[in-house]
């Protein structure tokens, strides 16, 4: 969909018009790609993009997040889940090396 990056510039640009400050944004955006008119327009399209996607609104019904929310846990990373196993042992782990130090 789109780069983390292109994702940050819209958000980027979305606060300074909030702020009133879309003339400095444009002068950071002329500083960088002022020399490339065909990538500065290319990303001034996704910058707006980018902007629509994230101004829609998505209703979810209970049924739908669930299951996303089901997808997301097999995703995430043991390691850094305080409800998971391997997180509990890696805890006892540490706190018994920090004993015993």
């Amino acid at each position: 969909m789109f780069q983390p990056s292109q994702v940050a510039l819209a958000a980027l640009d979305a606060v300074s018009k909030q702020r009133r400050c879309q003339q400095m944004f444009f002068a950071f955006l002329q500083s960088r790609y002022g020399s490339k008119p065909d990538e500065l327009a290319f990303l001034s399209r996704t910058i707006e993009q980018v902007q629509q996607l994230l101004q829609a609104t998505i209703k979810v019904d209970k049924e739908t997040a669930t299951a996303i929310d089901k997808k997301l846990l097999v995703c995430r990373n043991p390691a850094y889940d305080p409800e998971s196993d391997y997180y509990k042992e890696m805890q006892a782990k540490e706190d018994k090396k920090f004993l015993d130090d």
